[in-house]
């Protein structure tokens, strides 16, 4: 046993360090940073038009915000089981419910004792409403990922601004999605693209 607390204290550590290390990652400031800097130019008027859409009609600012452009919580959004890249059909993916079950119950949660102490990310139950929750994205450096979603299976920005203009999918997932229909015009669709291409540094 006091082989194992050691051997589990060095692997714990180095994933520290790693998380560490990764967390002074950064995509690098964005023509969108120098836009809110006060640089009226960095934009082009598609994507200014896109940023105002971001924060009124589509309401993107109730998920996506601070500084990452994440609210770093989870959100079901109705995302209906695909094939993705060819490989495996996403289904009975319960999301949040199933990995916060699985979290709370391992020993290196940030309730055990191998934390450097508990800053509440982690809940002590599993709250209500985790079916078919995912988090949310950051959408820092957002264009240039191959894929979208959880699953990977959207495969343009363009798809993206697409399923959440039509409220996300009607059916086959579980809980409840948050999405209603946003009514955005052809135009306003290419602006809200052309806005978060901007968000690249």
């Amino acid at each position: 046993p006091a082989d194992q607390d050691a051997v589990t204290r060095v692997v714990v550590n180095l994933g520290k360090a790693l998380g560490a290390y990764e967390r002074l990652l950064t995509c690098g400031t964005s023509r969108f940073d120098r836009w809110m800097n006060g640089e009226a130019s960095a934009l082009s008027p598609a994507e200014q038009r896109g940023a105002a859409l971001f924060v009124t009609k589509e309401q993107c600012v109730t998920c996506h915000t601070g500084p990452f452009l994440s609210d770093e919580r989870f959100h079901d959004v109705g995302l209906r089981p695909a094939t993705v890249a060819t490989v495996f059909l996403d289904v009975g993916d319960e999301g949040a419910a199933t990995g916060l079950r699985a979290l709370i119950a391992d020993p290196l949660d940030t309730h055990g004792a191998y934390s450097d102490g508990d800053d509440g990310r982690t809940p002590k139950s599993v709250p209500p409403g985790m079916e078919g929750a995912f988090k949310t994205p950051r959408l820092r450096c957002i264009s240039g990922r191959p894929s979208f979603m959880h699953t990977g299976q959207l495969r343009s920005l363009d798809e993206v601004v697409a399923f959440f203009d039509r409220g996300g999918d009607s059916a086959g997932f579980p809980g409840t999605s948050e999405l209603a229909p946003l009514g955005l015009t052809p135009s306003e669709r290419a602006d809200l693209v052309a806005f978060l291409g901007a968000l690249d540094g």
